[in-house]
């Protein structure tokens, strides 16, 4: 469990612009303690995690299906070997295909999980993301100063 006055960091990282900003303004309201970063590219996202590890997340929300060269399920290995596998990454995708939730499992991915179609849907997933990721369960302490 994070510390009462600690800020829970979420790095989302899908190329829809309403996206991000939706899961921004449903989080502020929803799960106050979290900062979001989105980014809208798996080249954003890298950049923005070797910026320095001050702001490393604690929980990546990442869609598998960017519009990029490399798209979520490539970048599952890059994130995890970047970071050193200290950061659950959770996928957040409107694709139900059973290969997509295997191939993100045998990737990395700590989970699969479905975009919601409607605001409240969105509240109710936000909701669950910090009673699970930030709340229930228990993640390593994240002393980065010997990486």
């Amino acid at each position: 469990m994070t510390a009462p006055n600690e800020s829970f960091e979420i790095l989302i990282v899908d190329d829809e612009p309403s996206l991000l900003d939706l899961l921004s303004r449903v989080s502020k309201k929803v799960f106050s303690e979290a900062n979001i970063t989105g980014c809208m590219s798996p080249q954003a996202a890298l950049d923005h995690l070797s910026n320095g590890k001050k702001n490393l997340p604690n929980l990546i929300l990442l869609d598998i299906d960017l519009k990029q060269s490399v798209n979520g399920l490539m970048l599952i290995p890059v994130l995890l070997e970047q970071l050193q596998r200290k950061v659950p990454i959770v996928i957040l995708s409107s694709s139900n295909a059973n290969q997509d939730i295997e191939q993100a499992y045998r990737s990395g991915a700590a989970a699969y999980t479905r975009k919601p179609d409607s605001l409240q849907e969105w509240k109710s997933y936000v909701d669950m993301l910090k009673r699970y990721w930030y709340q229930l369960n228990r993640l390593p302490f994240r002393d980065f100063s010997n990486n």
